[in-house]
Order: structure tokens, then sequence, then C-alpha cells
């Protein structure tokens, strides 16, 4: 039989108080997962809502000077499952704090009974560049319209 040396133990590694390493501090991380925490614990569509019965929500990303268009998304909400804290997340990468929060715009529609709504809005957030050091307002655009069905 072979001898051999005892391998050192990872959990006493651990017990000597060596430094961990930890995750550098992301300011789009740490705003987007308080956002989906708010957005998680507001209720849904259809509790919130119970007169509405379809909604279909259609959306373009532009950029600030609005003559670029970044993307785009066409969504039918499952009444059930969509909450009623209505946001979409900004499309610039390096953008913190803005994002699109279209619920009070949801909210008018549905109390006025409109069936249809378009609309703009701004992104509120502060884009982040490294490599020069600095913060702008995003300012980026998003085009929506909301096709509402009631009971």
């Amino acid at each position: 039989m072979l001898k051999t040396e005892p391998q050192p133990n990872r959990a006493s590694e651990r017990s000597l108080n060596l430094p961990m390493r930890t995750r550098n501090k992301n300011p789009r991380a740490e705003y987007r997962l308080l956002r989906s925490q708010r957005i998680e614990d507001s209720v849904s569509l259809a509790a919130k809502f119970p007169g509405l019965k379809a909604l279909k929500v259609d959306l373009e990303y532009f950029d600030a000077t609005g003559t670029t268009r970044n993307g785009g998304m066409k969504y039918k909400a499952n009444l059930q499952a969509a909450k009623s804290v209505f946001c979409f997340n900004c499309m610039a990468g390096d953008c913190v704090g803005g994002d699109f929060d279209l619920s009070r715009q949801l909210a008018r529609a549905i109390a006025a009974k409109r069936k249809l709504v378009h609309g703009e809005l701004r992104c509120q957030g502060v884009r982040h560049n490294k490599a020069r050091n600095d913060q702008l307002p995003c300012q980026s655009i998003l085009k929506y319209t909301l096709s509402l069905g009631y009971s």
C-alpha cells in the first residue's frame, strides 16, 4: 500500500480567516434587484384590475435623439401572472436607475376604459461611462402602444 500525504481540507482553510473573494458592487445590478423585488411584491394585473380581460403591448426603443431604433417587442400579458407594477428595462447597457415604468399609464387607461393608448417615455436613468469616468442622463426613448380589452 502506498502512503500518501494528507490533503489540505478546504473547510480548514476557511477557518483560518483567509480573505474570500467578493464581487464588486454593480449599481445597475443592485437597482434591478430592488426593482425586481418591488415588481414581485405587487399583485397581479387580474387582481388589481378585475375588469381587464386582455392586454397587448407593443414597444419600440430609440436612442435619446429618437432617430435610431434600438429594438422592440410585442407582448401579450397573461393577466393572472403579470404584475401590476408594469416595468420594462432600458436597452442602454450602462444605464442605472432608469427603465420604463408604465404602471401609471396603464392604470389611467383602465380607469378611462380606453381600448388603445399610444405614448412615449424618456428614461430617467444615468449612463455611467467608466472609460471617461463620467455620468450623463440616459434619456433613451420608449414608444409604446397598449391595446386593452374589457369584460
